[in-house]
């Protein structure tokens, strides 16, 4: 779903950072997960150079993800942990190479339309 008082013409901004065409696959597949999800808003949040694609399950901010040239830098905030399948555990079983913030959240980087699909699979699990 999308918030109708975002500016929807920065997907497509957002989306000129990439210059790797499996990243592009990676961010076009989370951005129509997104808008199409019935439990989760997805919407673009212009920040600078740390532009970010933002998911919200209500009013909790579970998930976003960055743009970069080669990658997306998706992360798992701190709001998801409330869910017991977002425990730690769950996550670095998922994705061994998961990073810890230190602001206490977990870090994916996806390059791939495998991991932008496996990223989603476990969300919806």
């Amino acid at each position: 779903m999308f918030r109708n008082q975002e500016d929807a013409g920065l997907f497509q901004t957002f989306s000129k950072k990439i210059q790797k065409v499996e990243a592009l696959q990676a961010y076009r597949y989370l951005v129509g997960w997104g808008l199409a999800s019935s439990e989760y808003t997805c919407f673009p949040k212009p920040q600078g150079y740390l532009d970010s694609v933002r998911f919200y399950r209500g009013n909790s901010w579970d998930f976003a993800f960055i743009p970069n040239q080669k990658w997306l830098t998706f992360y798992f905030r701190r709001p998801c942990f409330s869910l017991p399948k977002y425990a730690t555990g769950a996550i670095l079983k998922r994705f061994p190479d998961a990073e810890e913030t230190s602001e206490n959240e977990f870090i994916v980087r996806l390059s791939t339309l495998q991991s932008a699909t496996q990223i989603v699979v476990f969300v919806e699990s």
